[in-house]
Protein backbone atom coordinates (compact mmCIF):
# COMPACT_ATOMS: atom_id res chain seq x y z
CA UNK A 1 0.00 0.00 0.00
CA UNK A 2 3.01 2.53 0.62
CA UNK A 3 4.61 2.21 -2.32
CA UNK A 4 1.28 3.43 -4.18
CA UNK A 5 1.13 6.24 -2.06
CA UNK A 6 4.82 6.68 -2.78
CA UNK A 7 3.88 6.66 -6.96
CA UNK A 8 1.50 9.54 -5.69
CA UNK A 9 3.13 11.48 -3.53
CA UNK A 10 1.26 14.20 -2.38
CA UNK A 11 2.21 17.89 -1.45
CA UNK A 12 1.71 17.13 2.21
CA UNK A 13 3.20 14.10 2.45
CA UNK A 14 6.39 15.56 0.02
CA UNK A 15 6.48 18.40 2.82
CA UNK A 16 6.37 15.94 5.47
CA UNK A 17 9.26 13.79 4.38
CA UNK A 18 11.19 17.38 3.94
CA UNK A 19 10.42 17.84 7.79
CA UNK A 20 11.04 15.07 9.02
CA UNK A 21 14.68 14.82 8.18
CA UNK A 22 15.19 18.27 9.00
CA UNK A 23 14.10 17.66 12.58
CA UNK A 24 16.49 14.65 12.67
CA UNK A 25 19.13 16.57 11.54
CA UNK A 26 18.10 18.71 14.49
CA UNK A 27 17.97 16.47 17.43
CA UNK A 28 20.84 15.34 16.58
CA UNK A 29 22.31 18.45 16.55
CA UNK A 30 21.42 18.95 19.89
CA UNK A 31 22.58 15.34 21.27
Amino acid sequence: SRGGLSNVTPPTLVNTSRRLPGMKEQKLIHE
